[in-house]
């Protein structure tokens, strides 16, 4: 999967359900996708936050996506007040902080690096055991793409089973990783409600808003569901 920015529940029960997680950072950069972005609630609204990126192209690489520092250091201070306000009641909202400044103060050059960190810190507060590599360092490309570059990944890694996110039904078809002995199957994610602000529960929000509603317990609970199919 592509490295995401603090992304939703769903992400981390993919990561819970295999032994081995690839973060697929030198495909080229989605605009208007979740890399750099996720929502939290504003006003029982759900509202989009955005690392600022430099130059940001559907022709440049993930890892190769530069953060705007200039506009970082200005961003950061602003994304932390605002998550110190929508939550100051949580109970968790001092321990999910720390977590969020922690992804936020390394000197990541690049959107791939940043987002990895996020994810890193938050399966380490959820206990997730998978081991976390990274296409373009533990897999280096031959220059295949799509099904191609991927099934390069899952022989490589000596995968018999390569499980995506119900999205990849789209993109994969079973019969070509038959053909390879790799059984290709999908996670549906779970996203169980919990108490929000008020009004109707708004599912699929950026894993922030799990953390901060929910004690560690049961945040760690809601990353260890999902359906296989």
């Amino acid at each position: 999967m592509q490295p995401y920015f603090f992304p939703y529940l769903g992400y981390f029960q993919l990561i819970h359900a295999v032994d081995t997680f690839v973060f697929y950072d030198d495909v080229t950069f989605r605009k208007q996708g979740w890399i750099n972005r996720n929502r939290i609630l504003l006003r029982g609204s759900p509202s989009y936050f955005t690392v600022p990126l430099h130059g940001a192209s559907s022709w440049v690489a993930v890892n190769r996506t530069l953060v705007d520092h200039e506009q970082f250091v200005r961003w950061r201070r602003k994304f932390l007040r605002t998550l110190a306000e929508v939550y100051a009641s949580s109970k968790q909202r001092n321990a999910v902080l720390e977590l969020v400044e922690a992804a936020l103060d390394g000197k990541a050059p690049d959107v791939a690096s940043l987002a990895q960190r996020s994810v890193r810190l938050c399966c380490d507060y959820l206990d997730l055991g998978a081991t976390l590599l990274t296409s373009s360092e533990a897999f280096p490309s031959s220059g295949a793409t799509g099904v191609g570059r991927v099934l390069e990944i899952c022989r490589a890694a000596g995968a018999r089973v390569y499980l995506n996110s119900p999205g990849g039904r789209a993109l994969y078809d079973r019969t070509t990783f038959d053909r390879e002995g790799i059984a290709l199957r999908f996670l549906v994610p779970e996203l169980h409600p919990y108490p929000q602000a008020g009004g109707p529960f708004v599912p699929g929000l950026s894993i922030i808003d799990l953390l901060m509603r929910q004690d560690r317990a049961s945040a760690r609970a809601a990353a260890r569901r999902g359906v296989l199919d």
